[in-house]
């Protein structure tokens, strides 16, 4: 099961929406990254980005995307 890690980084910008980071765990190259004020709302932003269900679960998505899903918490690729 892939785990979703969050860091506070609190870059050197006026903004504070980006003081928090969240990721799903072995996937970072992929680019998708959840941010916000508070470690919460990185994890909501990350939970936004992130497709609903896998194929297992029923949810049918575009060739070659890939899915973190709620069901069996793994990251599944499309073929």
């Amino acid at each position: 099961m892939r785990m979703i890690k969050t860091d506070y980084v609190h870059p050197p910008i006026p903004t504070r929406t980006h003081d928090w980071c969240a990721w799903v765990d072995g996937t970072e190259e992929d680019g998708l990254y959840g941010w916000g004020r508070t470690e919460a709302d990185a994890l909501r932003d990350l939970d936004e980005q992130l497709l609903p269900d896998c194929a297992l679960c029923g949810f049918p998505p575009d060739d070659g995307a890939q899915v973190w899903c709620r069901s069996c918490g793994e990251v599944l690729p499309y073929e």
